[in-house]
């Protein structure tokens, strides 16, 4: 049985290999995108790890693929404590690059941070991912995204190009600006197991995974304001968010198990990382250009040709932005010639907000990457209720109702092309699934797949998300505390209910509860100053030159306002309609 479901785990990447394949004569295969992979560990036996998983042969001997180096700074891990984790990323950022012995991280540090967004440097689209619960990738992960951020930046500003390590502004070609384009940023963070309960434990992971949420969403809220270009550093433009927890639902569809407690953890794993490859590959897809579709198609369905394109790193940056949930759904193309073929896609948007399946057509993992609210509540909504009455369906969900923005990506096969009526009709449900989305913007890919896919791209609203806010309040009830005022974590969640349930409330009491700085005892249990002093004595030996405190990387109470503020924001978005009167009526002279 076991090697039986290791062949089934396996099946899903050697289809995608096949269709990879360069067979002489076969003009109809995938073309194939090829990303540069770059993995970053503060254990140094990332390559030795790599080269002992059970990847195919194609995928393991992939030539793009390069491991961080890191070793000079740092050899083991950050013992799943993120704020050491983000302290260690910031060591090895503050080191002068061409004065680091290894050439390798000269070469990575100028692709990743420096030359990020620089003509000479074509990669536009970045994504990071890493486990939000663990203590290397959710805490190491945003110092560089926030690093590429602030090296873009100064180059907005036209700060000194010695500043942010490049030789000159200046092309070869004497008297040419070296023009920079707009980078995007995407993490994808990967919720751990136990979130959807009812209850969180205290678990570290789930601790961890609230702090790296409290983070973002406080840099969020201060992009969004006049002087963000001062005094906001947001990591990523946007943080996808995928949920390990709620795989288990995919398990259940496939298995048919009658109780969670017969769910194997490390499958469910697995099916949380192959969501995430599937939703990667379709936004790099997504940023191919289209040649068969003309602008009168997308006239013929009601879409502006603007908004049906390509989504390159521009129309990202203005689309999508703050904490994502995504949507996703497959449907097998059957369809053996060039006809237009017709597709139900009131039912493919039903299944891509659904509860986590396996598509046993495709092998596709679908449906929501978090759940809205309670998953046995959740699916109830659906039970015996079809077609669904979109309008009433999206009005009832913040997640849905709450969403300023979203991106939708329709994949299909090379020589498919559907009615524009179909493209009509998931318009119509979109729009009415999402009210307040003051903008929706479509991509439609070709010959990227060899099936139908739907991936809806959900903006912002994912804080209104039961896993999402409790994590989040999760941790801010235990390593908030301020102990001078013996407030217990209890009482902060009260706080925190009390200021959301009400449009007119003050912030002032919660503020009055709160710690100036995150105490992280609540993930380890080994003292905290004494760690404090141990890796803050590191950093004066490895980079004595720039040295900060570690509480610099520290989440302050002016971060948990933010925080907050920002869950409360969006939680009473609406948006303003206006009614404008006919010029044509009125009487003029």
């Amino acid at each position: 049985m076991p090697v039986e479901r290791q062949k089934q785990q396996l099946s899903y990447f050697h289809k995608i290999i096949s269709n990879f394949q360069d067979k002489p004569g076969n003009k109809g295969g995938l073309f194939l995108i090829e990303p540069i992979v770059i993995v970053g560990d503060l254990d140094k036996d990332t390559k030795s790890r790599i080269k002992s998983t059970n990847l195919p042969s194609s995928l393991g001997h992939y030539k793009r693929l390069v491991v961080l180096d890191l070793e000079e700074v740092h050899g083991g891990g950050a013992g799943n404590v993120p704020i050491i984790g983000q302290y260690i990323g910031a060591m090895a950022l503050s080191r002068q690059p061409e004065k680091v012995d290894s050439k390798a991280w000269q070469l990575h540090h100028n692709y990743i941070i420096d030359s990020a967004g620089v003509a000479k440097n074509p990669s536009r689209l970045f994504f990071f991912v890493f486990s939000a619960g663990g203590g290397s990738g959710s805490g190491m992960a945003g110092e560089f995204g926030s690093a590429q951020q602030l090296a873009f930046r100064r180059r907005i500003r036209n700060a000194d190009s010695s500043s942010i390590g490049e030789k000159s502004d200046k092309t070869e070609k004497k008297g040419t600006k070296n023009i920079f384009e707009q980078v995007y940023s995407l993490g994808v963070a990967i919720l751990p197991h136990g979130t959807s309960d009812g209850n969180l434990q205290g678990q570290a992971v789930q601790i961890n995974a609230g702090r790296l949420i409290v983070r973002y969403l406080a840099e969020q809220r201060r992009s969004q304001q006049k002087d963000a270009l001062t005094k906001s550093l947001r990591p990523f433009n946007s943080m996808i968010l995928i949920s390990n927890d709620i795989m288990k639902f995919a398990l259940i569809s496939r298995d048919q198990a009658k109780v969670p407690s017969d769910i194997d953890t490390s499958a469910m794993e697995k099916l949380a990382n192959q969501y995430v490859s599937q939703q990667i590959f379709n936004v790099l897809t997504a940023q191919a250009p289209i040649t068969d579709y003309s602008s009168s198609f997308f006239a013929s369905a009601g879409i502006d040709v603007g908004d049906s394109i390509k989504l390159d790193s521009n129309d990202l940056s203005i689309s999508l932005s703050g904490p994502v949930v995504v949507a996703y759904s497959e449907a097998s193309n059957t369809s053996t010639s060039k006809r237009d073929s017709t597709i139900n896609t009131k039912e493919l948007l039903q299944r891509a907000v659904g509860l986590p399946r396996i598509n046993n057509e495709t092998g596709a993992i679908e449906g929501l990457s978090v759940l809205p609210e309670d998953p046995d509540y959740y699916r109830d909504r659906f039970a015996g209720v079809s077609p669904i009455n979109w309008a009433e369906f999206g009005a009832d969900i913040p997640l849905f109702s709450k969403s300023p923005g979203v991106v939708a990506i329709v994949s299909l096969p090379a020589g498919v092309k559907l009615p524009y009526q179909d493209l009509a009709d998931l318009k119509t449900s979109l729009r009415e699934l999402f009210p307040n989305a003051k903008l929706i913007r479509y991509a439609l890919v070709l010959g990227a797949s060899p099936h139908i896919g739907l991936t809806v791209l959900i903006s912002q609203s994912a804080v209104v998300c039961d896993e999402v806010f409790k994590l989040a309040t999760n941790f801010i009830a235990r390593c908030m505390c301020c102990e001078s005022e013996e407030s217990s974590g209890m009482e902060i969640v009260g706080k925190i209910i009390e200021y959301l349930s009400s449009p007119g409330s003050n912030i002032s009491s919660l503020n009055e509860i709160l710690s100036d700085f995150e105490d992280p005892t609540p993930v380890m249990n080994e003292n905290w100053e004494t760690q404090k002093i141990i890796h803050e004595g590191k950093f004066k030996e490895v980079v004595p030159h720039n040295f900060v405190s570690i509480d610099s990387v520290r989440v302050t109470k002016g971060d948990v306002i933010d925080a907050v503020t920002y869950i409360k924001e969006t939680a009473y978005y609406q948006r303003v309609s206006l009614t404008i009167p006919s010029i044509s009526r009125m009487k003029f002279g």
